[in-house]
């Protein structure tokens, strides 16, 4: 039970962040278009594609555990704790710390 807290408590702290970051009137553009510019977008669209890769095939063999492992450990292990605390989204603001 504590670890679905934890986890709730995770997404709550990651929107909040966002919110901050971006600012409350944010809306994302089309993604089609984008490209990513730095290591940090590059490492989380290809952490994303794995997770949506493992979905996938969680699907077709009707594997639902895998489904829900692979979305938790890409939110908490990937998302949370490593792009957004460990500075990977802050890169694209041209922080001088990261370029």
């Amino acid at each position: 039970m504590e670890g679905y807290r934890n986890f709730c408590n995770k997404i709550w702290n990651a929107v909040k962040f966002s919110r901050m970051h971006f600012g409350e009137q944010y809306t994302p553009s089309d993604a089609s278009g984008l490209t990513p510019t730095t290591l940090g977008e590059r490492w989380i669209l290809s952490r994303l594609a794995a997770a949506v890769k493992a979905c996938h095939t969680g699907f077709v063999e009707f594997q639902f555990s895998s489904i829900t492992t692979a979305i938790y450990n890409f939110w908490l292990y990937e998302l949370c704790d490593v792009y957004l605390v460990g500075g990977g989204c802050l890169r694209r603001s041209g922080a001088p710390e990261f370029d």
